[in-house]
């Protein structure tokens, strides 16, 4: 996915690219800089006929405050069903 994003453009670099873990599912978090040297995450998480999206647009690099918000928001994630 990382890759990919590179090949459209989206991003000018991937900085990291991992599975991590969002309500005891596999989801997939890309972070990369943008041609404009924004720092922009991606989280899919795909379950049940459902594609989860999280995104957080226009970092820093160091912007630290933002970035904790968003790991507080997913570990509070719960997904009901199958």
């Amino acid at each position: 996915l990382g890759q990919s994003l590179i090949k459209q453009k989206v991003f000018a670099e991937l900085v990291e690219a991992e599975y991590i873990e969002i309500a005891g599912k596999q989801a997939t978090k890309v972070v990369g800089d943008t041609p404009t040297r924004e720092r922009n995450f991606i989280i899919l998480l795909a379950n049940n006929g459902y594609l989860y999206k999280w995104t957080l647009y226009g970092l820093r690099p160091n912007d630290a405050e933002p970035v904790a918000s968003l790991q507080q928001l997913l570990s509070s994630v719960t997904i009901k069903g199958k």
